[in-house]
């Protein structure tokens, strides 16, 4: 059986293979900072995406929606807002909504 972190590595390859084929670009893969991980940071014209990846071999253990718990929801969130804060965030080919 393979280890959680191989089959977690092989999640994460899918999911990035599958949105770049949705024309999705690659921005960063496990992405770390002082506030922790994010799987994967995607984006197209119009939006920049924050990506947790979860496998499951089967629903035994519940649906993959429920294993994002708040406090990881709010990790993402001190994540995202960090990297966003990054001087080097290569924001130029967003169409950023402008009112």
């Amino acid at each position: 059986m393979a280890t959680t972190k191989i089959l977690g590595a092989w999640g994460e390859t899918l999911a990035a293979q599958y949105l770049q084929k949705k024309r999705y670009r690659l921005e960063a893969a496990g992405y770390r900072c002082k506030y922790g991980e994010i799987d994967l940071i995607v984006s197209n014209r119009k939006y920049l995406v924050f990506v947790e990846v979860k496998y499951r071999e089967n629903d035994k253990s519940g649906h993959p929606l429920e294993a994002v718990s708040v406090s990881k929801q709010r990790t993402i969130s001190k994540c995202a807002f960090y990297y966003l804060q990054k001087p080097d965030w290569n924001h130029h080919h967003l169409n950023v909504l402008q009112r």
